[in-house]
């Protein structure tokens, strides 16, 4: 008893803290970058800014080298219609085809015509369709390798970024930066779920800590308990 109750007090207030830091952090963004900052997809390769909320212009996107991962952030190789939530993720490069620098920023793809593009690419990859991937590659040639804007929230390689983040630096085949984003399309600052996070991490943080306590009065009532069975023996 005294060790689940100290057990589950710990795991809480781990939730508890997690939960907060997630929320501060998602607060921080919101009162600092009140608007995306725009830049060009070579500034921010050159800058490399500590921001989060972005809006890049001049965008080199070869989607054709995206990459397939499931919602644990395993690479697949299998088809997407099998997986139940498939992530594709691919590089952001400045528009200059010379550039071969470093990634310095990856986006999850949400855009719904570029993941059917995307779903059809893996779909005839997985099941050997070389002829339909072929004619694929020639149609949507325009689509699959662009030019374009992207904007969203990203999060940063050396932060508490998940899963993701983790098995990126393992599986993607080009060379990441020490320090690199994860864009994720079209998402913008959370506002006020960033509250909700910071009271509900509160709420398992006091529990936690209720739980430690009671786990500490456990201890004392088995004592107390075992001092009066010892006197009613002697």
């Amino acid at each position: 008893m005294k060790l689940k109750l100290a057990l589950g007090g710990v795991f809480l207030l781990a939730l508890g803290s997690m939960t907060v830091w997630r929320g501060i952090k998602d607060l921080v963004v919101s009162v600092r970058e009140t608007q995306p900052t725009k830049m060009t997809c070579a500034e921010y390769h050159q800058k490399r800014p500590n921001l989060r909320w972005l809006h890049l212009t001049d965008c080199r996107v070869d989607y054709r080298k995206a990459q397939l991962f499931d919602y644990n952030g395993t690479p697949q190789t299998k088809r997407p219609s099998e997986m139940l939530s498939p992530i594709f993720v691919v590089a952001i490069r400045p528009k200059d085809p010379q550039y071969r620098g470093f990634v310095q920023l990856l986006m999850r793809v949400e855009a719904q015509n570029i993941r059917n593009l995307l779903h059809l690419l893996f779909e005839y990859k997985a099941t050997g369709k070389t002829n339909e991937l072929q004619q694929l590659l020639r149609d949507k040639q325009t689509q699959l390798v662009a030019l374009q804007e992207v904007r969203g929230l990203a999060s940063f390689s050396d932060g508490t970024s998940g899963r993701l983040h983790n098995k990126m630096r393992d599986h993607y085949p080009d060379h990441l930066a020490a320090r690199y984003g994860l864009i994720e399309e079209g998402r913008n600052p959370p506002g006020n779920a960033g509250w909700i996070l910071v009271a509900l991490g509160s709420i398992f943080l006091l529990a936690g800590i209720g739980l430690l306590l009671r786990s500490l009065r456990a201890k004392e009532d088995d004592t107390a308990q075992e001092v009066i069975k010892n006197i009613l023996n002697a």
